[in-house]
């Protein structure tokens, strides 16, 4: 089986359970981040089958492919790296979020002013996160820390010091650049 305490997510099993109470409550649970679209249909499905209800049209999501997504490797990462000069593990986490929208955010990363990386300042040390993704997460309608620490990066959920030791900067660079003034900040 799966070791629980695995640093590899990998390695934590995909399954999901849907029930359906008896009053119709439909409930979710188990499942990956990962495997969201899957768990959304067989938790429609479900619905459908046990709420009577009757769908207009099949469902249209299964092959579409998400924003980023189109002309996407796993190796793209790679070329990231190399055009922009961004450390590796930045590159792939750029890379597996966003897609090819990646590159839009390492054209926003600013210059670090060593060697190596070229550029891509991290907001905190042992993550990939950078200050450019979140200029991103603002032209992407992010208005708060707490929507970019929990929902943006996850950062939140992953670990709790480093959201912390994070959110001076976050909010610096939301500050900057939603025009907050120091009471808003």
């Amino acid at each position: 089986g799966a070791d629980p305490s695995s640093k590899n997510t990998q390695s934590i099993s995909r399954n999901h359970v849907v029930d359906v109470s008896p009053s119709k409550l439909i409930t979710i649970a188990g499942g990956k981040w990962t495997t969201y679209r899957s768990m959304a249909y067989d938790a429609m499905e479900a619905a459908i089958k046990h709420c009577d209800l009757k769908p207009p049209k099949p469902c249209g999501t299964d092959g579409m492919i998400l924003d980023g997504g189109h002309n996407w490797t796993a190796n793209s990462y790679i070329k990231l790296a190399q055009d922009y000069g961004l450390e590796t593990d930045v590159a792939k986490h750029l890379s597996s979020t966003y897609g090819t929208r990646a590159v839009d955010i390492a054209r926003l990363a600013m210059v670090t002013g060593r060697r190596w990386p070229i550029v891509g300042k991290r907001l905190v040390e042992d993550f990939p996160y950078i200050e450019a993704e979140i200029c991103y997460s603002v032209k992407e309608y992010a208005s708060s820390a707490v929507d970019v620490l929990a929902r943006r990066t996850r950062l939140a959920f992953l670990n709790t010091q480093a959201a912390e030791e994070a959110l001076p900067a976050i909010i610096k660079i939301m500050q900057r650049e939603l025009g907050w003034n120091k009471a808003r900040a």
